[in-house]
């Protein structure tokens, strides 16, 4: 799947303790759109026994897994993820995702930098490899 991404940001928001990083197609909820998302503290032991240590990614659809990404490439401004592929079906999208980010270079290099933070966070095992960051 490739989509151009005409709508993507970076939220931190430490009242509510989350980073977030999101791509979408745009305004219309119905086009594709992805969230990568972690807490700003420590992985702590509650996470640890529900199974919450490790960022997590979001679809429009409203479908969510934890620590789904096993490889984030980009390529200039082409955000390539290889998902493992039973968390492929669960979030309902391709393994291999191809996402244009349609964005100016400041923007895009808070992305980069946004993102890479958010996929090393948690649990060793879910922190994908990283090309190109």
């Amino acid at each position: 799947m490739r989509f151009t991404a005409r709508d993507a940001g970076v939220e931190e928001n430490e009242e509510d303790d989350f980073l977030d990083v999101w791509m979408a197609e745009g305004g219309d909820p119905s086009g594709i759109g992805f969230s990568f998302q972690c807490a700003l503290h420590e992985v702590d032991q509650d996470e640890v026994d529900m199974g919450l240590d490790s960022y997590c990614v979001a679809t429009q659809n409203g479908a969510t897994v934890y620590g789904p990404v096993r490889a984030a490439e980009f390529d200039e401004n082409v955000l390539i993820l290889t998902f493992a592929p039973d968390d492929a079906d669960l979030l309902r999208t391709s393994e291999r995702v191809e996402i244009v980010l349609a964005v100016g270079a400041d923007q895009l290099a808070a992305i980069k930098h946004a993102l890479r933070r958010v996929l090393s966070w948690g649990r060793s095992s879910s922190v994908p490899s990283f090309t190109g960051f």
